[in-house]
């Protein structure tokens, strides 16, 4: 749990826009004590997120005839204008 922990203070230290995700993330998350305002956007799911994220194409959404194209203009801004940095 340390580690995790400390991964995110680093996230809410950092001020940067973040993005965290899963079922597992979120309990730990409340477990800790952290508060999702904490974090610029709080997704339950995990690996549909990173997925989308990733620009792959998820079933559901191809099976209601949605392409990833017209993906929610929210996401479209904000993925584009994050800073990345090494």
């Amino acid at each position: 749990c340390y580690g995790t922990r400390e991964l995110f203070r680093a996230i809410i230290k950092s001020k940067k826009f973040s993005v965290i995700g899963g079922g597992h993330t979120i309990a730990a998350m409340k477990k800790m004590g952290f508060k999702k305002e904490n974090f610029g956007y709080v997704s339950l799911s995990g690996g549909a997120l990173e997925s989308f994220v990733a620009g792959e194409k998820l079933p559901g959404l191809v099976a209601l005839g949605i392409e990833y194209s017209e993906r929610p203009k929210f996401f479209t801004k904000l993925f584009s204008s994050l800073e990345y940095s090494n």
